[in-house]
């Protein structure tokens, strides 16, 4: 499959600081504290990208030489190139399947 990436680079650091009862003095705590904590961020494309979502599709293929060997033939499903192998010593059509293809953003 053709990887499309359009990425940003998000680093959040936090500073834990105590404070007193009056709220008026603050001391930064250790490194070693850690504090759960959640956020969001949105982080918009600069470039819009298009996602793919094409469901499988069934087509008749045609072999059509009368070979000793099995040969191959090349078949278009969905703007890719598939490679079929069709039979030796049999002519026809066939049931080829093209696969499904679903592209979506992953982080």
């Amino acid at each position: 499959g053709k990887v499309v990436t359009n990425s940003s680079i998000l680093i959040v650091q936090t500073t834990l600081y105590s404070s007193n009862q009056k709220g008026k003095s603050r001391r930064k705590l250790s490194s070693q504290s850690f504090v759960t904590s959640s956020f969001v961020s949105v982080l918009p494309n600069l470039q819009e990208i298009q996602y793919n979502n094409m469901n499988a599709e069934r087509r008749e293929i045609r072999c059509d030489m009368y070979a000793n060997s099995p040969y191959t033939i090349s078949v278009a499903c969905d703007g890719e190139i598939e490679h079929v192998t069709c039979p030796a010593k049999l002519r026809g059509l066939f049931n080829l399947t093209c696969p499904q293809l679903v592209q979506y953003p992953v982080c």
